[in-house]
């Protein structure tokens, strides 16, 4: 389970700096400079117009063509349907001459250097969108939750609250059923969003699914087969590349306006990296991004307006009927919505309940030590680095290290050395291993002590952490040396506790021997059992009773934060 930020948490983050909002707004002016900017009206298709006349069939045409026509029919022993779409076709020719003659020539049925320009300036957009759909791809439930903070922000504000559980405090008591009923908060909140806030969201989904289909046209690819011998002179036959231009008539035909609520969240996400991390170059890339989305959108709309491509392909196709299919997309975006947000909340919440579990274990251990808190790390040098580091060992280190600080000497070790001093074995092995046991514990303050001086500014660990710090240059080398800094901690920690808890183990297998009387088993009494302590054998032998539930119950509380650190891998 990771402590990190969530990219949507990084992205909220960044979200709510000023200098973020600054530049979503500069965005979207410049978005809607461009859309309002005064555009020549679009031209009627001339197929269409031809089509038209189709329809209405040969009666709608003047007596001497239908009479010509007639008489091409009979001679050619051609239907006169067939002799009429000719007719149409030559017509849409001579119209293609005067109003596309700079894109194609129609009587070589070749395209011109012209519209190779204009296929190069639909690639180049086509490259500015694919730089920004990665991170829609990888994380389209994302990209619908930022939009929603610019469409429906008071409902965003509501998800944002209610799939945070942390806003019952650490340590509360709940009660068993509290994660169903924030469940069925968020469900509440999805009912709050207007039709005409779901209306913009679906238009954002339309616009976005809209781009894909233009950036997974191959241009690239269309653009090799022409023969280039500057962007001026460049030729290619119409029919070598029919079938991208039937696919690219369609996209355009099924052309999105591009909302600014949409080129605002594929910056952020785009750019996010930079937004946490460099305010200043944050501006640059936000211009940047301002000038190309406005050269890319620009390139559509004058490819729009002056290349009669859809003529130009049925044409080509020798089908005025031909008709460009239509693009679909976007109709799911409500289940990536939805979906983005339970699984923030299923994030949130297993950080939450992890706590909320680390909570409830350090208190069986401050309760048990009989102290106001855990002993703190004396020193942390991972903390505040550009990597993000985090000891996975704290808590069943600061138990431990709070144990022989302020426990054990107090509490354990004078009883434990009594039963070493006078007590005899049975068994001599047993002898061998509670001194060994014995030894350890009574050394183990030491060593923590020796651990933490590792960490400290002077110390081979700590020095070497300051050393990087001291670099402020974010490397690979940096990061490597890093995470192998916090293995050597983890490892020698682990070292630490593991061993601490084998001899807590092997005394307490003791001390239940002792305590249990027997002579056979494999962890026998002792011979003076009866006597030991001498006057004082009574309340000596209730003492060792008590050390063995106090290193039974620590033993059960280290077995606990093992286990959770184990669920939060």
């Amino acid at each position: 389970m990771e402590r990190s930020l969530s990219t949507f948490d990084q992205l909220v983050k960044s979200l709510s700096t000023e200098e973020t909002q600054s530049l979503l707004e500069s965005i979207q002016r410049s978005m809607e400079e461009f859309s309002g900017e005064a555009q020549p009206e679009e031209r009627d298709s001339l197929s269409e117009r031809i089509r038209e006349h189709q329809s209405a069939g040969i009666s709608s045409e003047p007596f001497l063509i239908r009479l010509w026509l007639s008489i091409r029919s009979f001679l050619r022993s051609i239907p006169l349907k067939v002799i009429y779409n000719e007719e149409l076709l030559k017509r849409m020719a001579k119209n293609l001459k005067r109003s596309a003659g700079a894109y194609i020539n129609i009587h070589q049925n070749i395209y011109t250097g012209v519209f190779y320009t204009e296929l190069k300036n639909l690639r180049k957009t086509q490259l500015f969108f694919t730089s920004l759909l990665s991170a829609y791809d990888s994380g389209k439930g994302s990209f619908y939750m930022l939009v929603s903070s610019f469409v429906a922000p008071a409902t965003y504000e509501r998800l944002m609250k209610e799939t945070n559980p942390f806003s019952i405090k650490i340590g509360s008591e709940v009660s068993s059923n509290i994660r169903t009923g924030f469940l069925r908060k968020i469900d509440s909140v999805f009912s709050n969003l207007t039709d005409e806030e779901k209306s913009e969201m679906y238009q954002c989904a339309q616009a976005i699914e809209w781009m894909k289909s233009f950036c997974s046209l191959a241009l690239d690819k269309t653009l090799l087969r022409f023969n280039v011998i500057s962007d001026s002179n460049a030729t290619c036959q119409a029919l070598t590349i029919q079938p991208e231009m039937e696919v690219l008539s369609s996209i355009l035909y099924s052309k999105k306006n591009i909302p600014h609520n949409l080129l605002q969240a594929l910056f952020l996400m785009h750019a996010q990296e930079t937004i946490i991390d460099d305010d200043s170059r944050m501006v640059r890339e936000a211009d940047e991004f301002i000038k190309d989305a406005i050269e890319a959108l620009g390139a559509i709309r004058i490819f729009l307006k002056q290349v009669p491509l859809l003529d130009i392909t049925r044409y080509i196709k020798k089908d005025i009927n031909w008709m460009p299919y239509k693009l679909t997309g976007g109709e799911d975006w409500f289940i990536y919505f939805k979906q983005a947000w339970y699984e923030r909340f299923n994030q949130k919440w297993s950080t939450w309940s992890y706590e909320q579990k680390k909570f409830n274990i350090k208190v069986q251990m401050i309760n048990l030590l009989k102290v106001g808190d855990l002993e703190s790390m004396k020193f942390c040098p991972w903390r505040n680095l550009w990597v993000e580091c985090k000891f996975k060992k704290e808590l069943p280190f600061l138990f431990l290290k709070t144990f022989f600080y302020a426990f054990y000497n107090e509490r354990l070790s004078e009883t434990l050395k009594t039963i070493l001093v006078e007590g005899n074995f049975y068994r001599h092995e047993n002898l061998n291993e509670y001194t060994t046991s014995y030894n350890v514990l009574e050394h183990r303050k030491g060593e923590f002590e020796k651990f933490e001086n590792r960490l400290s500014p002077t110390g081979d660990i700590g020095s070497t952490f300051a050393k990087i710090r001291a670099e402020k240059t974010a490397t690979l080398k940096n990061k490597n040396q890093i995470e192998g800094l916090m293995h050597t901690v983890e490892s020698e920690a682990k070292q630490l506790i593991t061993s601490s808890i084998d001899a807590l183990k092997s005394i307490e297998l003791i001390l239940t021997g002792i305590l249990g009387g027997g002579k056979t088993s494999l962890y026998a009494t002792i011979t003076n059992w009866a006597v030991i302590a001498g006057v004082n054998n009574s309340r000596f032998r209730e003492e060792v009773a008590a050390v063995k539930e106090q290193i039974h119950t620590s033993i059960n509380l280290l077995s606990l934060a093992e286990k959770l650190e184990a669920e939060a891998r």
